[in-house]
């Protein structure tokens, strides 16, 4: 399932944030609670896919600089979100992302 058609369903489902992090499947915040979308866990690779695929070359390049960053992304028709991405504290983990919809119609 690609970055797009993620924010739409968390849109769609009124959730407040969506989770994109390697070894569990994208899961959203629904009502308080983490709930995942798919069954499949994101593979290390995928994940750092997904997470790059919202970002333009200068913040990639930020990024794997300062190991997070927060930014803006929009999905026409669906709307902007608020972006962070970061590499846990923890040495053996994967990138991670969290967006969260601010509600706005492209």
């Amino acid at each position: 399932m690609d970055i797009d058609r993620l924010l739409s369903l968390m849109v769609e489902k009124s959730a407040s944030d969506l989770f994109i992090t390697a070894g569990i499947p994208p899961s959203i915040k629904l009502h308080g609670r983490i709930v995942p979308v798919t069954t499949t866990p994101l593979s290390p690779e995928k994940a750092r896919e997904t997470v790059l695929s919202t970002m333009n070359d200068k913040q990639r390049n930020e990024f794997a600089e300062k190991k997070e960053l927060n930014y803006a992304i929009s999905v026409r028709g669906v709307g902007r979100f608020r972006a962070s991405a970061f590499f846990p504290a923890q040495p053996r983990r994967h990138g991670a992302a969290s967006h969260r919809d601010q509600y706005s119609q492209d």
